[in-house]
């Protein structure tokens, strides 16, 4: 015999569940499973600086990172010599000694590493370590400047050199210039005029660029009233070019037809269609062999005297 229908329930393990409970349980999952999305969120956000892995200042003391190089010697002992090229996970080949980590050391921390792990096999290593190029050092321009976009940091750099690189367009204000330089915990914004540099010498703005500043140039009036401009007119652009396409068909149109009627049966036409004043052949009162002799239709009358 059927037991009488009840509320419906699932069964879970050896008990039984009903269905409104199990949906609350899930709803109250749903908060747990946000705030461990989060918290993974937070895991890989930046910690430090810029973002990279390897962080410094170039000007003060010169490190090297992915994709520098350098090369290693000892005047004690020829066997030790090679060129290097750092790769993406920090770390050079050496056939003697395999991966050694370097990534974010200076030249001088590279030697001492490469002399601990050459002791094992030299007696005294006195390794030396000349820098190559230096790839990894960069900066950043972007508004009012012919050069944008990411620069090599590749010497003592001003903002006036970054910038007159490629030189400075009229549009730019020098007077609204800022230097921003990234960073989660302590970020930095330098306004910087070098429009009094320009005009009264003062450099006091003029400071050096450190590796992944970000130089931002503003526009003056006459940028600014471009750019409203340009606003206005980039959604018409497609019109425009519409427009204009079938204004240039329309005009090629009209001068095909014009070169046409000249050739055929226009007024002074080369082939001088029938009764064509100054004709070529055939019209009416034309010449023949530059005689004065006219030519009648037939039927027609011939002038008097004749």
């Amino acid at each position: 015999m059927l037991s009488p229908a009840g509320p419906a329930e699932i069964e879970i393990g050896s008990t039984f569940m009903p269905k409104g409970l199990l949906l609350l349980a899930l709803l109250a999952a749903l908060p747990a499973c946000r705030s461990y999305d989060e918290s993974r969120i937070l895991q890989t956000l930046n910690q430090r600086g810029f973002g990279r892995k390897y962080v410094g200042d170039a000007n003060e003391q010169l490190t090297l990172g992915i994709m520098d190089s350098f090369q290693l010697s000892d005047p004690n002992n020829p066997d030790i010599f090679g060129n290097y090229r750092i790769g993406m996970d920090g770390l050079v080949y050496d056939d003697l000694l395999k991966d050694v980590f370097v990534a974010g050391f200076t030249p001088e921390e590279i030697a001492q590493a490469f002399n601990l792990r050459y002791a094992e096999f030299f007696t005294d290593p006195d390794v030396r370590v000349k820098p190559g190029p230096v790839l990894s050092k960069r900066f950043y321009i972007r508004g009012e400047a012919t050069s944008q976009g990411e620069q090599r940091l590749i010497r003592d750099t001003t903002v006036w050199d970054a910038l007159m690189t490629g030189g400075i367009p009229r549009t730019a204000d020098l007077s609204d210039i800022r230097v921003i330089r990234a960073d989660p915990n302590h970020p930095l914004i330098i306004p910087v005029d070098l429009e009094k540099m320009v005009d009264h010498g003062d450099s006091s703005d003029n400071i050096p660029i450190r590796e992944d500043d970000i130089i931002v140039v503003q526009p003056n009036l006459a940028g600014m009233i471009r750019d409203a401009v340009g606003m206005i007119l980039t959604p018409l652009q497609p019109v425009l070019l519409l427009a204009i396409s079938v204004r240039n068909i329309q005009t090629i149109a009209d001068s095909f037809q014009t070169d046409t009627n000249f050739f055929i049966g226009g007024r002074g036409g080369a082939f001088g269609g029938v009764g064509g004043r100054g004709g070529g052949v055939g019209g009416l009162g034309s010449q023949i062999d530059g005689s004065s002799t006219l030519v009648v239709p037939q039927g027609g009358s011939q002038p008097a005297g004749q």
